[in-house]
């Protein structure tokens, strides 16, 4: 038996693709969240870093420094910055310890003594520091704190935090702060962040391009399919697909291909049966006139190989074998007292004889099968000197097929016997038709009419 590879199983396959790029944003957060970890982790460390340096900061050593750069040579301010520099010891990665006081103007603080001077912050005994826009410094005569995010500067990748330095009766007369190098942290964050991403977009790149492959694999033989369908739809019944995938649209395939067999044939079967219709109508009017019996047969045959002489496609000689035959419909709507008149038809009479042409593509020309031919059935009277009917068309204008018509009809009409005249000779009838090359016939039809006749002799 042989192996199918099912059309849920390759959906199945393009879920899982799916799932990968669910599966690398998954990892993508997971870094993100361990990333937020470790930053949280170095908050807390800084904070007990400040919160432990600042119980050792007597406070009211700090209050004796008076805020001014001369200070700084004092050995009070020395004695402060001995300390800060031990607190300074504590880890590698602190860079800078300052300790700061609060001024008589809203969120303008002023450095008391630092560790060593902070080229970020210009820091120097009595320096003020507008912290208006650091919302966890300016908490820290609350308790300790520290920064919730990076900052960066053209000094580095900082992480800040401050504790309070409380009197004897607890109130906070200065800050503690301590600066931390996070140049490491950032440059792992980044690098973490960034070969996530790059591993998102290789995989989404995969995915898509495996996705595009199996969408392709999957909608390619719908799409003949649909095509297929469409063609169908607008009457081509001959249109058969071929699909090998081993799974349910091949089985749908070869039901279309089925179904298009069998609407082929009942099209064809409704067609033979129209057209058997139409000429027992074309009987039914050469029944009337004795002398027209087997008329529009013999137009029909001579007209064909008049198109065969002339080189014209199959399906131009398919037309005319199968409209040819039609081309004189419209005279049902005749009466027949004129059509069986055996003298003279009157001006009248000839005007209603000229109406045939447009009666008959009226009758044929709700039936699709027949449209492409409808021009034989108009046109067949149509002159290259512009005297012809119903539309008085010139050589450029008529029909090629209902051109060729016009001559066959004409030969048949005068090699047959009409009450009002006898038969012409073929002889005579070809010296007519030549003798009216280029008024009542195109020249080039004319020419292949004649070689015709000569081969048949």
């Amino acid at each position: 038996m042989k192996r199918r590879i099912s059309f849920r199983v390759k959906l199945a396959v393009w879920f899982a693709l799916l799932s990968i790029v669910i599966s690398c944003s998954m990892v993508y957060l997971i870094h993100m969240r361990a990333l937020s970890a470790q930053k949280e982790e170095l908050r807390k460390k800084l904070t007990a870093i400040a919160t432990t340096g600042a119980l050792f900061v007597d406070s009211d050593l700090v209050s004796s420094i008076p805020l001014k750069p001369e200070s700084e040579s004092t050995k009070e301010y020395r004695a402060l910055k001995t300390l800060l520099v031990k607190i300074l010891g504590v880890d590698h990665g602190v860079r800078f310890v300052y300790l700061m006081v609060k001024s008589d103007t809203p969120y303008i603080w002023k450095f008391v003594a630092d560790s060593e001077t902070n080229p970020r912050f210009k820091s120097g005994c009595g320096t003020n520091y507008n912290v208006a826009n650091r919302p966890q410094m300016k908490l820290a005569f609350e308790g300790p704190i520290a920064d919730e995010n990076l900052e960066k500067d053209r000094w580095g990748t900082w992480l800040s935090a401050y504790a309070p330095i409380k009197d004897k009766n607890g109130n906070a007369v200065a800050i503690l702060g301590v600066d931390y190098s996070a140049k490491n942290f950032a440059d792992l964050q980044s690098y973490i962040r960034e070969r996530t991403v790059l591993v998102i977009l290789i995989s989404l790149l995969i995915s898509i391009a495996l996705g595009f492959t199996i969408a392709k694999s999957v909608t390619a033989p719908i799409n003949k399919l649909v095509d297929a369908m469409k063609k169908v739809a607008l009457g081509d019944f001959k249109q058969t697909v071929s699909i090998k995938t081993n799974d349910e649209i091949e089985d749908v395939a070869d039901i279309f291909n089925q179904m298009s067999k069998e609407l082929a044939l009942l099209y064809k079967n409704l067609q033979d049966h129209f057209l058997s219709t139409i000429f027992s109508f074309v009987s039914a009017i050469e029944a009337k006139d004795s002398y027209t019996k087997g008329h529009s047969e013999r137009v029909s045959k001579l007209a064909v190989k008049i198109a065969e002489e002339m080189d014209l496609v199959q399906e131009e000689i398919d037309i005319i074998k199968n409209i040819g035959v039609l081309h004189d419909v419209g005279k049902i709507g005749i009466s027949e007292n004129i059509l069986r008149k055996p003298g003279k038809l009157t001006e009248s009479e000839m005007e209603a004889i000229r109406t045939h042409p447009e009666i008959g593509e009226s009758i044929l020309k709700s039936v699709e099968m027949l449209r492409p031919g409808l021009s034989i059935v108009r046109y067949h009277h149509e002159r290259p000197d512009g005297k012809g009917y119903p539309d008085g068309l010139t050589e450029k204008q008529i029909p090629l097929l209902a051109a060729i018509v016009a001559v066959a009809d004409a030969y048949d009409a005068m090699v047959s016997e009409r009450p009002y005249r006898q038969a012409l000779t073929k002889d005579e009838a070809i010296v007519q038709i030549k003798k009216n090359s280029g008024k009542q016939f195109i020249p080039k039809i004319v020419e292949a009419f004649v070689r015709l006749m000569e081969k048949e002799r």
